[in-house]
């Protein structure tokens, strides 16, 4: 563990809560030793040092703490010296701290002891300062230390406790490149300061750490901010989380394997967000991250931030999630007219369906009864699932047969180029198991690159580079896209599912996409993707020795499977020998548009058997463990939610067994002038004791929610989160 001197004869770092070997004095600093004794004292931690002003980085900061209760953090004590340190003792001046374990009166050579500082976060205070008084014969050290305070959740659930709490230890930095442990922490530091401000709904704060001209983007909403549009940015991702606590968002965040590549002026930093979020809808996952941070005036600034959308980890056994959302329809044109005014222009329109791009689900209405299994009456949810979780339909039929799920068809090709069957649930409601298959059209459209941006202000030789690298990766030639990566360098793909760091590694990722995934599919030709690309917008910043291309890539497909997607693409060059060579490539979903729905937000399937039917999608189809909600089970699904909820036919009209029964929410801003919109088209207004309390616009505890029905007698849900 790294320590760093800021008193004489004492380092002092922030603290693990176990120490399995005592703290080495750290390496190029100048720790100041008694000469007689040959002895001094390290405090350690999560490996920096604590500095003078409170910080989330080294626990000096402590917070938010729920009104009432008490946070405590730990510290070692170790004496770095072969000689004994006597009368050691520890005082705290200041309100609402206190030492609750003392520090020990004296330490042997080389022997560890432990201290417990504690933060009573009392009503009415909503933050406390104290010093902490460290003595020991022949020396002293005072430090700062901070808490916040807020208010308890009025729902009796520990969820709501330690939102904003950002954790990045040492330990986690797999690479620190050229730079000397001084810089690195320094680094660490802004880099946690930002997500303290990210999660305290700070914009100002977050500021004060960015470049004047950060390009900031998030697939949490889609949307890239550049320079002083950084704080709409923000709020747009922040809408997004459950706010219980203002200004918290409902999210704590740890910092995993972290490593960076730095020339002393500029900074590319790689690492993984581990993400625990939601209230009452709570759930967890990971997200790749790629910053890179400028130094101006000895203060390293954030420049570009990118991370990518949820990818949550998987246990052994489980599956990954990915679905499409149907609604069946009998009139193409009628179902457009309803629609459109609320999800903008399809990305697809055929005579059998249309399809909007959500982000990663797809929203989609289609002219196919399935065998009769889609009668839409009386305003009922008539909606199903379409999920997409095998590379091999027929073994993959079998297995399901074998487990004992009640699948009601053989495989079926009548729905487009992907093979399907048909399952039920416990409650009779049907779902769609497909299986992508990507096709190939030695004569068919594609690839097409086109650039209607330029890279005119990039160095010398950086457009040409960037240019052959995208005519590369549509054409489909890995070797070509590899040929100008580092041997360590870094792509993370997560728009086409293709991630690995090192020339051999992103070969084989990249030709995993001609043959497609459960996930993704691409098409083919002789020439390589069937995909059209234009390239819309192009952002160029220099970072030290690096360079940085950003891009506004729209992709539409041309084969088979027809799509659109927005995606933006960031690009970390560093120059070698005359060549420009690919240090950082992390691609997203974005969403520039500006529709009144702003995403697929969850879907449910009503269920008069809640515990079986959750049995069998957790085990049986191996969806994992799911969140709960008042008779309600969710399972994440990348940035949606596929859901089951408790529902008495008697009661309800639903679940009709051998039939469609599920509902789509589509998430919007305002629910009010949503009902007015939908009222004004004619629309009728529904209450299904299940789903809503109340017909028209209906409040309930953190959303406001209108179900109505489409124009083909789907009941469809929009639901509004304040985000209290």
């Amino acid at each position: 563990m790294n320590c760093f001197v800021i008193a004489v004869g004492l380092t002092i770092a922030c603290a693990p809560s176990t120490v399995e070997e005592p703290a080495p004095s750290p390496p190029d600093t100048d720790v100041s030793e008694d000469t007689a004794s040959g002895s001094g004292l390290v405090v350690t931690g999560q490996g920096w040092a604590i500095g003078t002003t409170p910080s989330a980085l080294d626990q000096t900061w402590f917070g938010p703490t729920v009104e009432g209760s008490t946070e405590a953090h730990e510290f070692v004590l170790t004496n770095t010296g072969a000689s004994e340190i006597v009368e050691i003792e520890g005082a705290v001046s200041g309100s609402g701290f206190s030492l609750v374990e003392p520090l020990p009166p004296r330490l042997e050579g080389h022997e560890t002891g432990l201290f417990q500082l504690v933060y009573a976060a009392e009503p009415g205070s909503p933050s406390a300062e104290a010093e902490v008084q460290i003595t020991w014969a022949g020396g002293e050290l005072v430090f700062s230390v901070a808490g916040v305070a807020r208010s308890a959740w009025n729902k009796e659930s520990d969820q709501s406790e330690g939102w904003g709490h950002v954790q990045f230890a040492r330990s986690e930095v797999l690479s620190a490149g050229e730079l000397v442990e001084a810089d690195l922490r320094d680094l660490a530091e802004v880099l946690t300061a930002t997500w303290v401000a990210y999660l305290g709904t700070d914009a100002e704060g977050y500021a004060t750490y960015s470049d004047a001209n950060v390009v900031r983007f998030s697939e949490v909403r889609g949307h890239v901010g550049i320079g002083d549009e950084l704080a709409a940015q923000l709020e747009a991702d922040w809408v997004n989380y459950e706010r219980p606590v203002t200004p918290w968002l409902s999210n704590r965040v740890e910092v995993q394997e972290f490593s960076v590549r730095s020339d002393g002026e500029g900074a590319l930093v790689d690492y993984v967000i581990q993400e625990e979020y939601g209230a009452r809808w709570p759930g967890s996952g990971l997200r790749r991250a790629f910053e890179a941070y400028t130094r101006q005036d000895g203060q390293w600034r954030l420049a570009t931030h990118h991370t990518t959308g949820g990818i949550v980890p998987l246990r052994e056994g489980w599956i990954p999630l990915s679905f499409d959302f149907v609604y069946p329809v009998t009139d193409i044109e009628r179902a457009l007219a309803f629609y459109e005014p609320f999800l903008g222009t399809p990305e697809t329109s055929t005579t059998q369906g249309l399809s909007w791009n959500l982000g990663r689900p797809r929203f989609r209405l289609i002219d196919h009864t399935l065998g009769g299994r889609t009668p839409t009456e009386g305003g009922l949810p008539s909606g199903y699932v379409m999920f997409y979780t095998t590379e091999d339909i027929h073994s993959e039929r079998e297995r399901l047969v074998d487990l004992g799920v009640d699948v009601v068809s053989e495989v079926l090709d009548d729905l487009g180029p992907d093979p399907y069957l048909i399952a039920q649930d416990p409650a009779g409601s049907p779902f769609l198991w497909v299986q992508r298959v990507g096709q190939h059209d030695a004569t068919g459209q594609g690839p097409e690159v086109t650039w209607e941006a330029s890279l005119s202000d990039a160095p010398g030789g950086l457009a040409e580079a960037a240019e052959a690298l995208l005519e590369d990766w549509a054409s489909a030639d890995a070797e070509g896209v590899t040929d100008v990566l580092l041997s360590d360098g870094v792509w993370w793909d997560a728009w086409g599912w293709a991630q690995g760091v090192g020339p051999d590694a992103v070969q084989e990722a990249l030709r995993g996409m001609e043959s497609g995934s459960a996930n993704r599919v691409f098409d083919t030709t002789e020439n390589g993707l069937a995909i059209r690309v234009t390239i819309r917008e192009a952002v160029t910043q220099g970072v030290g020795a690096y360079e940085l291309t950003s891009l506004l890539l729209d992709i539409e497909g041309l084969g088979a499977h027809l799509s659109r997607d927005e995606v933006w693409l960031t690009l970390a060059w560093v120059e070698e020998e005359a060549q420009w060579r690919l240090a950082n490539a992390i691609a997203g979903i974005a969403d520039f548009g500006a529709d009144a729905v702003l995403s697929l937000d969850y879907t449910g399937y009503p269920e008069n058997k809640l515990e079986e039917a959750e049995e069998l999608f957790s085990d049986l189809l191996a969806f994992g463990e799911p969140y709960t909600d008042w008779g309600y089970y969710g399972w994440w699904a990348e940035d949606t939610v596929f859901g089951i909820y408790q529902a008495k036919k008697a009661f309800n009209g639903i679940p009709r067994p051998g039939v469609t029964n599920g509902y789509a929410s589509l998430w919007v801003e305002d629910a009010e002038e949503t009902y007015a919109q939908l009222e004004a088209a004619g629309a009728t207004f529904p209450q299904i004791p299940a789903i809503n309390g109340n017909s028209g616009v209906d409040e309930q505890p953190g959303y406001i929610q209108v179900l109505a029905v489409d124009s083909e007698g789907n009941g469809v849900l929009f639901s509004e989160y304040p985000g209290d």
